[in-house]
């Protein structure tokens, strides 16, 4: 398959376009077919998840046709969102949770002002 790879740090430039194996699901993960993010493949042991479901969530190696992540880091992607509006919630949604949550140790009760929530975090912290 084809992936985006980097062999050593650095600026753009050091990513070159190459041919990698497919990965294939550990028992408790699934693989993506990446578009956007798609079941393609599970392991013995998934149970909430089959092949062709639309989700959303994190993975590593995103940048390639296929990609392995384990169940829990995905999401069912809503009947009524496209696959492009569903990509762009876990990074938004998980820097808002850690900033609010970890950086913030905000509780159940407290009052936060949101200043510029414009954007996709803001957004969520709202």
């Amino acid at each position: 398959m084809k992936a985006v790879i980097r062999d050593a740090y650095g600026p753009a430039d050091v990513l070159r376009l190459g041919d990698v194996e497919k990965p294939a699901p550990g028992d408790d993960e699934v693989v993506l077919r990446v578009h956007a993010g798609e079941i393609e493949a599970v392991g013995a042991a998934v149970t909430r998840f089959k092949p062709g479901d639309r989700v959303f969530g994190t993975c590593d190696g995103a940048f390639a046709e296929f990609a392995r992540t384990p169940q829990d880091r995905l999401a069912p992607i809503p009947e009524n969102l496209t696959f492009e509006r569903a990509a762009a919630l876990p990074t938004s949604g998980m820097t808002a949770l850690m900033a609010l949550r970890d950086a913030g140790k905000v509780r159940p009760g407290q009052r936060v002002l949101v200043i510029g929530a414009g954007g996709g975090v803001g957004t969520f912290a709202m």
